[in-house]
């Protein structure tokens, strides 16, 4: 093969190898939480960043030109600090969602914390995480197994979820039920009022952590 040629094709691989990543400031999802990990309090911070890809995709044979494709995927990341100092503890990736599969309007938000795990909602889903390190314990998944009466029934979008000492799901079918950590089974979820549930479900909803006073 010709000097010039096993260059040019050693070029065309490296090219079609790159991928060239920028990356927008994160954002934040929903409120801080106070969790305690270890008897130790931890403040958590759920975030959103933005990542644009650019590779160069190859044309298939010397005949025909590649092409540089720009992909955009959301990264959701958990963040604990340490209150006093605001030091980063530690950080975990929950989930990455492409732009074209709804990265985009994907949400996320930390709702409470019952005893050795916290609920979150997590782009199109419930989770439960671990207070210690974040790490997913259960999943759609695992609440539809523990759960059959509820499969295909647990909403994707994070408003039909409240948070009142355990998770609360209002299903496809209309039904209201708490889900509690440890068995992850679901029970009938009665408020003592109507007015009662509109603002659990407004926390864990829409509030963003603001007060008004005076």
């Amino acid at each position: 093969m010709p000097r010039f040629t096993a260059l040019a094709v050693l070029s065309l691989v490296l090219l079609t190898a790159c991928t060239e990543s920028k990356f927008r400031p994160p954002k934040r999802e929903g409120p801080p939480a106070l969790v305690v990990q270890r008897n130790a309090p931890r403040l958590w911070l759920m975030l959103k960043q933005e990542e644009q890809r650019r590779r160069y995709v190859s044309g298939g044979s010397r005949y025909r030109l590649g092409k540089v494709v720009t992909e955009t995927f959301y990264h959701f990341d958990l963040q604990a600090h340490d209150p006093q100092t605001t030091d980063l503890a530690w950080k975990r990736r929950l989930a990455t969602v492409q732009d074209v599969t709804g990265g985009h309007n994907a949400q996320a938000r930390i709702y409470g914390q019952e005893g050795d795990v916290v609920w979150l909602f997590l782009a199109d889903q419930p989770v439960a995480v671990s207070a210690d390190d974040g790490g997913i314990v259960a999943d759609r998944a695992m609440l539809e197994q523990r759960n059959p009466e509820l499969r295909d029934l647990i909403p994707k979008d994070s408003d039909f979820y409240a948070y009142d000492n355990g998770l609360v799901i209002t299903a496809a079918d209309g039904r209201r039920v708490k889900v509690r950590a440890g068995d992850y089974k679901a029970e009938p979820y009665a408020p003592p009022s109507e007015d009662y549930f509109r603002n659990v479900q407004f926390m864990a909803t829409r509030w963003n952590g603001g007060y008004r006073t005076g």
